[in-house]
């Protein structure tokens, strides 16, 4: 599941890579990436919640294709008709 959320961060040998240059120090280099890492963990541990699909009202769907029906007329309007020459 690690390997399958963070496959960008694994190498050829199948290592885990976390890097951090954020401080002078190395040590506090190495206690971020430590935090990191158990924050990445925990991330990808907590199951993803599976989104609710829902109907989009009617009311919005007439809208929806009374502006349509505006865009098409406004562009229809534009041709050059060639019956107002005859």
């Amino acid at each position: 599941m690690v390997l399958k959320r963070w496959k960008n961060r694994v190498n050829a040998a199948g290592e885990f890579l976390i890097c951090s240059s954020a401080e002078r120090s190395q040590a506090a280099n190495k206690e971020k990436t430590v935090n990191k890492f158990y924050a990445m963990m925990e991330k990808a541990l907590t199951p993803e919640k599976k989104r609710i699909a829902t109907k989009v009202p009617k009311d919005i769907k007439e809208t929806i294709l009374k502006k349509k029906k505006e865009h098409s007329k406004k562009k229809a309007d534009r041709r050059l008709n060639t019956r107002d020459f005859l």
